[in-house]
């Protein structure tokens, strides 16, 4: 069926930018998250595409592009937020909280961290409490994790 393989290229796309956002190649990152976005969006996907936007988010981070990189977890958080996806949204939480740490806006980053925190908690997600956690402990620490 021919949105079978696209739904396959669009992934493929998601796990390229993945490849290239953990290899800091952030720039050819974004290229191939915007596929995967473009790819989703024509097969009628567009609930998946919030993850990227956050992908997307964090590489513009990385590249100190921090308004795009605002805009895009912004995004994200808003997609999550009207699926109802619980996980998703502790997720942009913890990418605007990061955001905010790397630009010296603790007040704000720890708001947002505390909330992903309490959705993590009720949720039972480990995986962003433990992440929320670490950031909480240290947040002078921002390069040594993200979340993807």
């Amino acid at each position: 069926k021919d949105s079978d393989n696209f739904k396959g290229l669009a992934y493929s796309y998601g796990a390229l930018g993945n490849v290239y956002l953990l290899k800091k190649d952030y720039k050819t990152a974004i290229i191939y998250y915007f596929k995967n976005i473009c790819i989703n969006k024509k097969i009628g996907k567009s609930n998946t595409v919030s993850f990227a936007y956050g992908n997307i988010g964090l590489s513009q981070m990385y590249l100190r592009n921090y308004k795009k990189a605002k805009h895009y977890i912004s995004k994200q958080l808003h997609l999550e937020k009207l699926n109802n996806n619980h996980e998703g949204v502790a997720r942009a939480l913890l990418n605007l909280g990061l955001l905010y740490l790397i630009q010296g806006k603790k007040k704000c980053a720890l708001i947002n961290i505390r909330k992903s925190v309490n959705i993590s908690k009720n949720y039972n997600l480990k995986k962003h409490l433990r992440i929320a956690k670490q950031y909480l402990k240290n947040p002078n620490n921002t390069n040594s994790f993200f979340v993807i």
